[in-house]
């Protein structure tokens, strides 16, 4: 029988043609099973990483179920500050008129009335030019400070001794100028770091004072709640990497581990009137209407002076973890007293205290108009919103 399939495959054509187009079918699929095999073969390594980060995704999601949120769910002091200044700059081109309180803060003689009317005090104004062009400086003391009422971060800010017939020395200089060359020179800064007007004030003694500049205590507030305190010392006032810092709590207890690329100096001398400023801080921060503000105070030799308010601090404001997150939560909790505030009938936006508080602004100012508009000073009793637990049941 075998001999017959052998002879009828060889003698009869269509028999021999069926018989190599199966071998060659079979073969394309052997071929074919093997290349399969290696694309398996080559598909699960390649989704193996992927099926581990899945698993790890898995585990992440199933863990604040178990342990509590992550810390990227935690509050954070430096998310709450980078979305801040979000909003400021964004205020800035949907306020330009300033009817909100974000766009009030950043006008230093605004904030010396606003302070002077809740009984704190400023530094002394000697004068206030509505231009630069107007400036003139030989009917000042020999020493003072000239700055520009808008702007921040010490953009618009100079410590002036004057050192001869119209010569002055600006502290960190090496040669003096004339007062057309200062002007001159501050024609050339940034509009937006040094918008007009421009004043001369007095230079404030500080207590412990080791340097020309007087050294401020910034403190960060959440509407009557302290976050932090910066103690800061600078040995040059051109040099910022020479800045060393000492980091205070709410209760005047060192913090030891602020975190961050802080040069952390002990050595650095605890205002000598901490609680007064810790007070005044907590009263302006209720009175500006803002959920966080820092407010930047001297520890004069007569008594606690306003240096400025500050919305959103710049620079990179990183803290250790355990610090950004207490931050983080006491803003959340000076945002909802606000919020309660609010809800209980507090006007909205800075409020005024009933002390007496000179305006500072030049005669043709729009503060000094009929119609101020936005410039409009609201009063109120500081027993009614701004003390400790006022407003609160």
């Amino acid at each position: 029988m075998r001999g017959l399939k052998a002879w009828a495959r060889t003698s009869i054509p269509v028999l021999t043609w069926r018989d190599d187009k199966l071998r060659a079918q079979q073969n394309m699929i052997r071929a074919l099973r093997a290349e399969t095999a290696q694309l398996r073969s080559r598909l699960a390594e390649h989704a193996q990483p992927h099926s581990r980060e899945g698993s790890a995704q898995q585990q992440a999601q199933q863990r604040p179920r178990a342990a509590g949120p992550s810390a990227e769910d935690a509050p954070s002091f430096r998310r709450h500050l980078l979305l801040l200044r979000q909003e400021c700059d964004m205020a800035v081109r949907r306020d330009p008129k300033a009817w909100t309180p974000l766009m009030k803060i950043p006008r230093k003689l605004r904030n010396y009335q606003l302070a002077a009317s809740h009984g704190i005090d400023t530094p002394t104004v000697y004068q206030v030019w509505e231009t630069l062009a107007e400036v003139r400086l030989d009917d000042l003391p020999d020493e003072f400070v000239f700055k520009s009422d808008g702007g921040a971060g010490g953009h618009g800010v100079f410590i002036m001794t004057r050192v001869g017939s119209d010569q002055y020395l600006i502290d960190g200089a090496t040669e003096p100028m004339s007062r057309a060359e200062f002007v001159a020179m501050a024609s050339e800064k940034p509009t937006r770091s040094f918008r007009p007007p421009f004043f001369a004030e007095g230079v404030i003694e500080v207590h412990g004072q080791t340097g020309r500049i007087p050294e401020d205590v910034k403190i960060y507030a959440s509407y009557g709640r302290i976050l932090l305190v910066m103690l800061r010392h600078i040995d040059h006032p051109t040099a910022l990497d020479t800045c060393r810092y000492r980091f205070l709590d709410a209760g005047g207890d060192e913090i030891l581990e602020p975190g961050g690329a802080f040069t952390v100096d002990q050595s650095i001398a605890v205002p000598t009137q901490l609680e007064e400023m810790l007070d005044a801080a907590r009263h302006l921060s209720r009175a500006v209407g803002l959920g966080f503000s820092r407010v930047d105070l001297y520890d004069a030799l007569g008594g606690p002076v306003l240096g400025e308010i500050t919305r959103a601090p710049g620079g990179p404001q990183r803290f250790h973890p355990a610090l950004d997150r207490a931050m983080g939560t006491t803003w959340l909790q000076g945002d909802h007293d606000l919020a309660k505030d609010l809800a209980r009938g507090r006007p909205y936006g800075v409020l005024h205290g009933p002390h007496h508080a000179p305006n500072r602004y030049p005669s043709g100012h729009v503060s000094r108009a009929a119609d101020p508009r936005s410039w409009l000073v609201r009063t109120a009793p500081c027993e009614q919103w701004c003390r400790p637990g006022s407003g609160r049941t």
